[in-house]
């Protein structure tokens, strides 16, 4: 990405890197419909933690549990706040 401009295909390939980080572990090929299930839903839950001030780490703890796309999406969705950023990528490397 160039400044504020996005590049011909950026779209495409960040769909494609989020559908491939979210169905990483799995067996078989993810459906980019169960991916955008998992990650809607793991956004949603971020957003009520954060409306209601809950802890977003307890949450981001119980969903690393259950391995595979969920936790996946999990991590996915706290890394999108910018404050959670480099602490869950620590912890999720």
């Amino acid at each position: 990405m160039t400044g504020n401009r996005s590049l011909p295909g950026d779209a495409e390939h960040r769909r494609d890197a989020i559908v491939a980080f979210l169905g990483a572990g799995l067996g078989q090929p993810l459906s980019t419909a169960i991916a955008v299930e998992a990650l809607a839903s793991a956004r949603r839950t971020v957003a009520a933690h954060l409306a209601r001030g809950a802890s977003i780490g307890e949450w981001l703890a119980s969903e690393i549990r259950v391995r595979g796309m969920r936790e996946n999406a999990a991590v996915l969705a706290v890394m999108e706040i910018p404050e959670h950023q480099q602490l869950t990528a620590r912890a999720y490397v």
